[in-house]
């Protein structure tokens, strides 16, 4: 009984531990060169270094952990332009603390 009891007790503060609220999603829409990271990059097709780049980005020059992250196709973004600074139709999304919120807003991201 007391080793059940136990494994309840351990089962119990995993999952309250492992249970973030904090996190938060925040997006951002790629352009075709105007990125902050976009001269790290060698490949802006290649969704994987991209996400790589974008994460290492945030975390070296803004101490920003990514928790997870994907790239999601969006033509409401996709701009008829080629211009440096237009949409790319491509979604960045972050997942991060939310105390880092009004810091990627400054970097153009948003919720």
């Amino acid at each position: 009984m007391k080793k059940l009891n136990l494994f309840l007790l351990l089962a119990t503060l995993f999952i309250l531990t492992s249970c973030n609220d904090s996190d938060v999603w925040m997006s951002y829409n790629q352009t075709y060169c105007a990125d902050e990271w976009h001269d790290l990059i060698t490949d802006p097709n290649d969704e994987t270094q991209v996400l790589n780049t974008v994460t290492d980005y945030l975390s070296e020059v803004h101490g920003i952990t990514v928790l997870e992250s994907n790239i999601e196709l969006n033509a409401d973004f996709l701009s008829s332009c080629n211009a440096c600074n237009c949409t790319a139709g491509k979604t960045i999304k972050v997942k991060v603390d939310e105390a880092h919120i009004d810091e990627l807003e400054d970097l153009e991201f948003f919720q």
